[in-house]
């Protein structure tokens, strides 16, 4: 988890209130989780395994932007792009001048079929 959590979050109270909690929780288990039925045992053991799954997968996949898991990603991303042969330009600017690209029309052209095209040529004697 502190993979996928900003600079500004790691400096917080609540980060290190988290931490505390990480290691000082599974000491008050060890000593009272006897008292507990197996079967809630069973239930938490094979709940956090389940959410650490899911937490493995979505910060591998959406890390936090800014992240050491989002550089991490970036650098598979690359890694894989420059295995497959892709590669990513930068659009060349010449002493610093922002190039901005025209937005695409999101307007689709609409097929036309041969006979329409035919139609349409004979009109405009």
């Amino acid at each position: 988890m502190s993979k996928n959590q900003s600079a500004e979050m790691k400096a917080s109270p609540m980060y290190r209130q988290q931490r505390i909690m990480l290691y000082m929780l599974p000491l008050v288990f060890a000593f009272s989780g006897f008292t507990f039925p197996l079967g809630v045992m069973f239930y938490w053991l094979v709940s956090n395994f389940w959410t650490m799954g899911q937490q493995f997968l979505v910060i591998r996949n959406m890390p936090t932007p800014g992240s050491e898991a989002a550089l991490a990603r970036e650098a598979r991303l690359a890694k894989r792009n420059q295995r497959k042969g892709i590669i990513e330009e930068a659009p060349e600017s010449d002493s610093g001048t922002i190039v901005i690209e025209e937005p695409k029309n999101p307007q689709r052209d609409q097929p036309v079929s041969k006979n329409r095209a035919k139609k349409k040529q004979g009109k405009k004697k």
